[in-house]
Formats: structure tokens, C-alpha cells, sequence
């Protein structure tokens, strides 16, 4: 073999491992189509799960996808999105679940049909709350409980915060005042499970 003959060896064996490490870090698009399905509030069974998360008005499907993939991590029992919520089944959001959004039971609730089911809760309802006095790892949880959050922009509205038992907070020890809803969400997830 000649050097041009080598060089182009050499040339078209980098290409291929290029373009190999380029298919592992950018896979195929993979198609799919599935129908979006939501249970009715009223064919939620509290006493199936240990504990349950409710979003009121989330913005951000990001956010949401990776609330629905943390629920399913932690074994609730479902999320309820409460109000106008962003859609679920959006690209950012399905991306988000990593196929989460397949195993875990949505239910949409209008903010008057959540708060009149709510008064049925046979557990705790414990809201996420800025302005609250307990700590998140100071509160008893009552099993089942249904942990409820606010959104990104203004946090649960004192009418939401008055439907749960109890509000805590999550404490910020550095100069941030608040975390992300999907961060906060999971760390309340886990402390509710605990």
C-alpha cells in the first residue's frame, strides 16, 4: 500500500468512528403514535398507592415530564393536574417522562371539582408552601398522602393552600430562595415516602 491509500484508510476509519459516536450521542427519531388517556378524579382509589402528587396550573412541560417520571420512580399511586395545566403528552413533556408517561395514571381536575373531592381524601394533603412555618421533613404524613404544589411562577394560592392539612417548606440554606418545581416536587415525594 502506497501512503495516499493509507491516508485514505485512516481518513474513512475516523469518519466511521465520528459518525459512530455521533448515532450513540444523537439517536434515530423513533415514531409512535398512542392514545392520551386520563382518568376521571372520581375513579381515583386513594388506598391503591401510598401517596399521590397534585399539580396546580404547571407551566412548564419540561417540569412535568420529569414530575411524572419521579412519581414513577417512587411508586405513587398518580399525578392530578389541577386547572390549566400544559399538556402532558407534548413532545418536551413525553421526552421528559422517559417513558414514565406509560405507566403513570393522569387525571385532569377542574380547581372546583379537585376541591370538593378533596374533602374525601382519607389520608393527608400536604401543599408545598414558601410562606409555610413546618419543615418538609418535620410534617407527619398520613398515608395515603397527596402532596400538593404549586406552580413555577407563583407557588400554590393561599385558596390551594387552604385545602391541605398541612403546608411545610422545603428550607434554603444558600443564598437561592426557591427550587425548581420539579426538584422540589421529588424531594417532597421522597420525604412523603420516607
Amino acid at each position: 500500500m502506497n501512503k495516499l491509500t493509507l491516508g485514505v484508510l485512516a481518513t474513512a476509519t475516523a469518519m466511521t468512528l465520528s459518525v459512530a459516536a455521533q448515532a450513540q450521542q444523537l439517536p434515530q427519531a423513533v415514531v409512535g403514535v398512542f392514545e392520551q388517556v386520563f382518568q376521571r378524579l372520581d375513579t381515583l382509589e386513594p388506598l391503591s398507592a401510598p401517596c399521590w402528587v397534585a399539580l396546580h396550573r404547571v407551566r412548564d412541560p419540561g417540569n412535568l415530564g420529569t414530575i411524572i417520571r419521579t412519581a414513577d420512580a417512587a411508586g405513587l399511586g398518580g399525578v392530578i393536574l389541577v386547572g390549566e395545566c400544559c399538556d402532558p403528552y407534548s413532545v418536551e413533556a413525553v421526552r421528559a417522562t422517559m417513558g414514565s408517561i406509560f405507566a403513570t395514571p393522569l387525571i385532569r381536575a377542574s380547581e372546583r371539582e379537585f376541591a370538593a373531592w378533596r374533602g374525601n381524601w382519607p389520608g393527608s394533603v400536604v401543599g408545598a408552601l414558601l410562606s409555610a412555618q413546618t419543615a418538609h421533613n418535620q410534617a407527619a404524613y398520613a398515608r395515603p398522602t397527596l402532596i400538593l404544589m404549586g406552580n413555577e411562577q407563583q407557588g400554590l394560592p393561599p385558596e390551594m393552600a387552604e385545602l391541605c392539612d398541612v403546608n411545610v417548606k422545603i428550607p434554603m440554606r444558600g443564598r437561592a430562595d426557591s427550587l425548581n418545581l420539579a426538584v422540589a416536587t421529588g424531594i417532597m415525594i421522597y420525604a412523603a415516602t420516607a
